[in-house]
């Protein structure tokens, strides 16, 4: 009995000195998140796809600095298509711990394009002369708190609620939005060479 709680012991030990070690300087995450959604409704269905990238370093325990990718297409029935593009740089601290749920607050801040085609009878209806498609540049950034949940040494699912800002040219109003973003991670260590 006394061999099996010592074991034990050392066996949790061992696997919280592993979690620690996701975060430490040096270490390196790459993954991201994705979408794909479709709302089905007589005469103007709509599709979504979304996929970002990211990939991060550890500058110092528990602090990486990165970047994430944001692709996202979205296309609604007789009315318009969307193609969104933007590189949003992001720092993120980790709050310390040995547990396989690790909490986090991630911010970023970016640039792209935005490329919005409207349907041709709805333009007709709207403004014949506008230009279509019209392509601008956007400034967007996101602030948020997130956990990461530790399936293995090295993978976790990550889940991030975000508030997001996106100020498109030509336009004066900000765009904000809220949302909760679901993903993977994969936490590549720095070994010691000593």
């Amino acid at each position: 009995m006394l061999r099996n709680l010592l074991f034990s012991g050392m066996l949790l030990l061992a696997s919280s000195m592993a979690l620690e070690a996701q975060t430490l300087q040096g270490s390196q995450m790459v993954g991201g998140q994705g979408t794909l959604a479709g709302v089905f409704r007589e005469g103007s269905d709509r599709f979504e796809f979304s996929l970002s990238p990211d990939y991060g370093y550890f500058v110092l325990d528990n602090f990486a600095v990165g970047a994430f990718l944001d692709f996202s297409f979205i296309s609604v029935e007789a009315y318009y298509s969307r193609f969104r593009f933007a590189l949003k740089p992001f720092v993120r601290y980790y709050v310390p711990s040995e547990s396989k749920w690790r909490f986090f607050v991630n911010g970023s801040i970016g640039g792209g394009i935005d490329r919005l085609k409207l349907d041709e009878d709805l333009l007709q209806e709207i403004d014949p002369d506008a230009e279509n498609p019209t392509i601008r540049g956007l400034v967007e950034f996101d602030v948020g708190p997130g956990v990461n949940f530790f399936l293995s040494r090295s993978v976790a699912l990550e889940g991030y609620v975000f508030y997001e800002g996106t100020q498109r040219e030509g336009e004066e109003d900000l765009t904000s939005r809220f949302g909760l973003r679901l993903g993977l991670q994969a936490f590549l260590f720095q070994r010691d060479n000593d």
